[in-house]
């Protein structure tokens, strides 16, 4: 079972959103994963270190910022984390939200990559 985290800036909107929608997209295709969120300042100021960051097979962060981010503070390598681009101006399950993570998240589970 693939194990992803969710990154945003506080993990109380997109990331929340987008393990919405990653569970959507396994639970149409048949697929077993776990997912999880949280945020930068959660991850700052409540224990995450590199070794805890490493039991996740990727990382998915919602702006770039946030992916350098991981590499400079926690050494995550480039190659584990997908920056999905995504401004901070949803709220939570919000429906435009919901189906651009989940349409990212198929194309990405499916294809290996983004399509820009």
């Amino acid at each position: 079972m693939k194990n992803y985290l969710f990154v945003c800036k506080a993990g109380k909107m997109r990331s929340p959103t987008a393990v919405r929608a990653a569970y959507s997209v396994a639970e149409k295709h048949n697929l077993e994963l776990k997912a999880e969120s949280t945020g930068t300042g959660i991850m700052k100021h409540n224990g995450w270190n590199a070794e805890k960051l490493d039991n996740y097979d990727k990382i998915f962060v919602m702006e770039p910022y946030m992916q350098r981010f991981l590499t400079r503070k926690y050494n995550i390598p480039e190659d584990k984390i997908v920056c999905f681009d995504i401004e901070d101006i949803y709220r939570k399950n919000d429906v435009l939200l919901f189906t651009f993570l989940e349409q990212l998240i198929e194309e990405y589970f499916f294809d290996g990559k983004l399509k820009k």
